[in-house]
């Protein structure tokens, strides 16, 4: 980041299956980012945003980085109850509630500011898109004061034949 001196304007930091939050230098690569006035995005799971606030202010020092009105902070959410996140994610533990915790969080910490935008990314599946459920999480945002609720429908993989995901695409995303 240091050779390249501001040239590639937006650091977008994510991961398939993996969570940016767990990898101990996040919090510089942000610094990092913000050094040569960059703008960065993080797509999260939201699960650790309380822990590392206890822990290390992560939460504040996102806040404080945020200076322009095209950062952003993502989280992918996927089910508006405890009981549906526990069958989409395969886990027994309510982490659903600490997500949630931890955007109250964000916002709160964010205040009167506008930036980083704080958006939740919902990934509908047959497990979380009943109306009660999709009431449930837009009512829980509305309260929160999340800055954008995005709905989507699954992905077929890539890399598979082109009739598989045109039987994908007629079953489950229609």
């Amino acid at each position: 980041m240091d050779q390249l001196k501001g040239a590639i304007p937006l650091y977008i930091y994510g991961g398939a299956y993996t969570e940016p939050l767990m990898n101990e230098y996040f919090g510089r690569y942000l610094e990092m980012t913000k050094k040569y006035n960059n703008i960065f995005g993080c797509h999260s799971n939201g699960s650790l945003l309380t822990e590392l606030e206890d822990k290390e202010q992560f939460c504040t020092r996102l806040i404080e980085l945020a200076d322009n009105e095209l950062d952003y902070f993502s989280c992918s959410l996927d089910a508006g109850t405890i009981e549906s996140h526990k069958k989409t994610k395969s886990v027994d533990e309510d982490w659903f509630s600490r997500i949630i915790d931890g955007l109250r969080l964000l916002v709160a910490i964010r205040g009167e500011k506008t930036s980083p935008k704080i958006r939740v990314c919902y990934l509908m599946s047959k497990l979380n898109s009943s109306p009660d459920e999709i009431e449930n999480i837009v009512r829980i945002m509305e309260s929160i004061g999340v800055d954008s609720l995005r709905f989507s429908v699954p992905y077929m993989v890539y890399g598979r034949d082109f009739d598989q995901v045109e039987r994908y695409r007629g079953r489950s995303e229609l």
